[in-house]
């Protein structure tokens, strides 16, 4: 299952039908419904509509909107396909050489199988599987707690240096966290860099985490970097979430020479001060 963005949605299903969404009864056993035939019901077979929204709900928390609710899809749509390609990556020459997807968009406005919708809207699964797919990309096992470097490519890695740094709800570094290492990668492997240890930071009060990976080659230019979430108390809870402040964003267009060809270069700043 994965949920197009809530503009392609309003495309294909009525108005009057969109909020709420069918029931967990209505999803497994009714036939002729405008979400049955668009694969989110018993026609969408083992995509698991019924697991797929409790999913969304039981990680960010019930929405009040479908609007919202597309919304928090889009990050499960992220965590799940990166998941699925990065775990293939950690067992790389182990029991595994690659993964391939039944296919990458829809030749109709569904809720299955897609990284790009029937409308050529990117969801959370494309961006979550581009990340995955990097030539040189660095990683974090959720089980094992293991950080690798990925190197796909035709030239090995030379002498990169890996660098985790976790930060609290509010934004905050979690210093007792940090780690790094450096790493030499051969072409067509994965090198375990260390591994995190998130016990460290039990005495920060909420237990939600953000981890951010950066790769970077000898000459400190950034070649790879990956960003998670995470419950250290109770995994896949991500409900505190949505009780996070606004960020704070100023945009500014500082360049408008190719104005005339529908082009112009934004700065986003991100003024949000840590609490």
């Amino acid at each position: 299952a994965t949920f197009p963005t809530y503009e392609s949605v309003c495309e294909f299903i009525p108005e009057d039908e969109q909020w709420p969404l069918p029931s967990d009864d209505v999803l497994r056993n009714e036939d002729f419904t405008v979400w049955n035939h668009h694969f989110f019901g018993k026609e969408g077979g083992n995509a698991g509509p019924v697991d797929y929204k409790n999913s969304v709900n039981n990680r960010y928390g019930e929405s009040a909107s479908l609007e919202e609710f597309c919304e928090k899809a889009q990050l499960l749509n992220i965590e799940d396909s990166k998941g699925m390609y990065e775990a293939w990556n950690d067992k790389m020459w182990n029991d595994a050489s690659g993964l391939l997807i039944w296919m990458s968009n829809p030749a109709y406005p569904a809720f299955v199988w897609q990284t790009y919708d029937y409308y050529y809207d990117f969801t959370g699964t494309y961006w979550g599987v581009k990340k995955a797919c990097e030539h040189l990309h660095i990683q974090w096992n959720s089980l094992t707690n293991s950080v690798k470097v990925l190197n796909t490519g035709g030239a090995d890695l030379q002498s990169a240096t890996a660098i985790a740094t976790m930060y609290d709800i509010n934004g905050n570094e979690v210093t007792a966290c940090r780690k790094q290492s450096t790493v030499t990668v051969p072409s067509a492997a994965a090198v375990e860099a260390f591994k995190l240890d998130l016990g460290a930071a039990s005495s920060v009060a909420s237990p939600i985490r953000f981890i951010r990976l950066t790769l970077t080659d000898a000459s400190g230019e950034t070649l790879s970097n990956n960003f998670y979430w995470t419950n250290i108390d109770e995994k896949y809870n991500y409900r505190a979430l949505q009780n996070m402040p606004e960020a704070q964003v100023r945009v500014e267009v500082s360049d408008k020479s190719r104005l005339g060809e529908g082009i112009v270069q934004l700065t986003l700043s991100n003024e949000s001060p840590c609490v």
